[in-house]
């Protein structure tokens, strides 16, 4: 949003406003698909039907920056993870899923994007066109 002051007149131009009122509704409705998600579908499931025990994670919500790591079993781990986290960081956290396995049709991408918060990662080159090495978009990720 841009704010200009004018001869003690402030003026707000309307489609920075707008747009940033867009993206804050869209923020707080992925949050709360993210919330009943993780917090609701997923960690009861994890309890009831797996036995997952998510215990001691009250350290998490005191750390600015962390890095989880699953020891990748299973596609379990990333929800496990996601389940344990505060519910502040839902948003804030992206697991990272293979661009090539769970970005092949269009309604995987979304529910990658939307309802797991993930962010997809091109493992190798495709075809003519060039893709950063799977680090490098990472990294591109964190700024």
């Amino acid at each position: 949003m841009i704010i200009m002051t004018y001869e003690n007149k402030t003026t707000i131009d309307e489609s920075s406003f707008l747009e940033t009122a867009y993206l804050s509704i869209l923020s707080k409705i992925q949050f709360g698909v993210l919330f009943i998600y993780y917090r609701l579908i997923i960690k009861n499931f994890l309890r009831l039907f797996v036995g997952v025990s998510f215990e001691k994670t009250g350290h998490l919500r005191k750390e600015q920056q962390y890095i989880l790591v699953g020891n990748h079993n299973s596609h379990i781990d990333t929800m496990a993870m996601m389940a344990a986290l505060p519910s502040s960081m839902l948003l804030k956290v992206h697991p990272i899923a293979a661009a090539d396995y769970f970005g092949k049709h269009k309604v995987a991408r979304f529910l990658m994007k939307y309802v797991i918060n993930a962010r997809l990662i091109h493992r190798k080159k495709s075809g003519s066109s060039f893709q950063k090495n799977p680090i490098e978009q990472m990294n591109d990720l964190l700024k």
